[in-house]
């Protein structure tokens, strides 16, 4: 029996997650970027090739989406709203996209599907989808049903009219691709019969685009990311971290000004970010040293992120956040402490985060990571987990870009597992970071992070000095270099207030 679960739930549209105010939400802004509900910057990039205007003539988007966790590469109509999701915390992820979250003209939705029988096909897959929906009485008219080739790849692309209960007409879409001897990628696209005539070629330039790779081909690239991670983790002496100590930058994070439409940029808010010598006690600045115990008095790498966050101008509304991340000079365990603030006059709403790893021990089982989240809403919420090999601390995430080698014949690709706070469910994820020198500057060198395999990257371009020049995040914020009284004039011409981290 084939496994039609992916097909019935392709009729679903996606869903909308309510807003909160997560403990490290206002890091997002700075240093991450989930997975949930990505929306790309106000417009495409300028082509500049024949290959790129040819994309755009077709209503593609020149630059290619990546899903790394399904081994997916495909350009996406132009100004497609794409988001991620799990519909079971063990499932895998689900791309969906769509050119309106709220009246959408089509949707779009990919995930991998695994067969039951070893000798099933893609045009198998379509059958057995229109033989369910017979048996169920299903009212449908097959519009097309054509064997495809993509990539290499013999696929069958599939168009049904289908009539709901309530005498409602809508128009589904299949393209299902092989990837292994019984795993398929299926897209599905739903729309309205008045759109057709536009949504079907749109999509088969879109589906012309697929690139694919197998799971073995996955399964060894994920190998060989993983060990240049362990290596380069291997590298990072305490010599090389305490050259660190006492680099201090203020950032601005904005919008650049659009062109098109005439918009200005817009500021987004701005972080403070600085690197010292510290004991671990120190992550509770409101602890006097006479207090610690044996383990607070241990001496590590401490990065202090300061930042505010502008939630609303016009009400006056700020997100404030103070965190401290803490390390061993050898790695071995780190500790941390986050404390978020909303602000609007003088109402204060905060939440908390605290994070210890443990010490691996010889001979011991794996040590754990223990995060605490609090607020007054909630309490104390702890998770925990396992450290596996590959471990990337939180204070060197801050600092990937000054310590990667700068050495072409390096590897370029490099896999850590890695925290991501600013998830709903926040946990231990797989980080992607590749590494390579600019095209436009040879002293430049580009960083390329995804902080899951899913989520889409931010880059970051690292100076001769290894200091950050430019971050530009999936959304088109961007993250620059500013002095301190340049920031506070301009916060003060746009009506902004800044805060203790502009001190």
């Amino acid at each position: 029996m084939i496994n039609l679960s992916c097909f019935r739930t392709l009729d679903s549209m996606w869903r909308k997650n309510s807003g909160r105010l997560a403990v490290i939400a206002i890091l997002v802004a700075v240093n991450a970027v989930s997975v949930m509900g990505q929306k790309p910057a106000s417009g495409p990039p300028q082509a500049t090739s024949p290959v790129d205007k040819a994309m755009q003539e077709k209503g593609l988007d020149p630059v290619p989406f990546a899903a790394e966790g399904l081994g997916l590469k495909l350009n996406l109509p132009v100004g497609a709203i794409v988001g991620a999701e799990k519909v079971k915390a063990d499932a895998n992820v689900v791309i969906t996209a769509s050119d309106n979250p709220t009246m959408p003209t089509w949707t779009l939705r990919i995930q991998s599907l695994t067969s039951s029988t070893e000798k099933s096909t893609a045009a198998g897959q379509i059958d057995d989808l229109l033989r369910e929906f017979k048996q169920t009485k299903q009212v449908y008219k097959v519009l097309s049903n054509d064997a495809v080739a993509i990539g290499g790849l013999k696929g069958q692309v599939c168009y049904v009219q289908r009539t709901t209960k309530e005498g409602q007409t809508f128009v589904s879409g299949w393209l299902v691709l092989p990837t292994g001897k019984k795993t398929f990628m299926s897209f599905t696209v739903q729309t309205l019969p008045e759109h057709l005539s536009k949504v079907r070629p749109l999509f088969d330039a879109c589906f012309a685009t697929v690139q694919l790779r197998s799971t073995e081909e996955m399964a060894s690239s994920r190998l060989a990311r993983f060990e240049a991670g362990q290596h380069f983790l291997s590298t990072i002496t305490p010599q090389k971290l305490k050259a660190l100590v006492g680099q201090k930058q203020l950032y601005r994070i904005y919008v650049p000004a659009d062109a098109k439409t005439g918009a200005g940029e817009v500021e987004r808010g701005y972080s403070l970010v600085e690197i010292s010598e510290a004991k671990n006690g120190a992550v509770n600045p409101k602890r006097p040293e006479k207090d610690y115990l044996s383990g607070d008095k241990e001496p590590g790498l401490m990065v202090h992120v300061a930042a505010r966050v502008v939630a609303d101008a016009k009400r006056g509304v700020y997100d404030d956040s103070d965190a401290l991340y803490w390390m061993a000079w050898d790695q071995s365990s780190e500790t941390w402490s986050v404390t978020a603030t909303r602000k609007q006059g003088e109402a204060e709403q905060s939440e908390n985060e605290l994070g210890v790893r443990e010490t691996r021990g010889a001979g011991s089982p794996a040590p754990k990571l223990t995060v605490i989240k609090q607020s007054a809403e909630t309490g104390n919420v702890p998770y925990e987990w396992e450290v596996p090999e590959g471990y990337l601390s939180q204070a060197l995430g801050w600092l990937v870009g000054r310590l990667l080698p700068r050495d072409a014949n390096q590897p370029q690709e490099y896999a850590y597992y890695f925290y991501v706070a600013s998830y709903l469910n926040p946990k231990v994820y797989q980080r992607i970071d590749r590494w390579a020198p600019s095209n436009d500057d040879p002293t430049q060198w580009v960083l390329t992070t995804q902080l899951t395999t899913d989520s889409q990257p931010f880059i970051s371009i690292y100076g001769r000095d290894g200091a950050l020049v430019r971050r530009t995040h999936s959304d088109g914020t961007v993250t620059e270099p500013i002095g301190l009284e340049e920031l506070r004039r301009l916060w003060k011409s746009k009506g902004l207030q800044t805060g203790k981290a502009s001190k």
